[in-house]
């Protein structure tokens, strides 16, 4: 639906409510499941991991870098 009437789509607060759910739920899972399963199987691929998600933070319009942050 957001694909074939995104303007629609921004405008109904139960589809927004619902994608919000979604989202805060698959965040956690990440949080919960697949960093502690990485961390516990792989603690090697953490740093792969934090490399891209620096270079992706670094990269995207108005974002504040990690490293930053604990300077504030």
């Amino acid at each position: 639906r957001c694909e074939s009437d995104l303007a629609a789509a921004a405008k109904d607060p139960q589809l927004l409510h619902h994608l919000d759910s979604l989202l805060h739920d698959h965040i956690r899972w990440e949080e919960r499941e697949l960093f502690e399963a990485i961390q516990r199987e792989q603690p090697e691929a953490l740093e792969v991991l934090s490399a891209e998600a620096e270079a992706i933070e670094n990269s995207r319009l108005g974002s504040r870098a990690r490293a930053r942050l604990d300077k504030l």
